[in-house]
């Protein structure tokens, strides 16, 4: 875990501080690879829903099709 200096703003305008970054963890998707970064954040009282949201960003990299 590497110390970030990044402040996260959050779907819902809240404000989030990272604990750190975890860099390059290779994640697979069918055949392909990709290096993906990881921020850790301390998560609130878990609701319903899903843990683990990937953005926009990482969706653009991977040219996922949403259908």
């Amino acid at each position: 875990l590497q110390p970030t200096n990044t402040i996260l703003q959050l779907a819902d305008q809240s404000i989030a501080v990272p604990d750190g970054v975890i860099e390059d963890i290779m994640v697979t998707i069918e055949s392909w690879e990709y290096p993906i970064d990881f921020m850790v954040l301390q998560p609130k009282a878990q609701k319903l829903g899903y843990p683990v949201i990937l953005g926009r960003p990482w969706l653009a990299t991977v040219a996922a099709y949403i259908d």
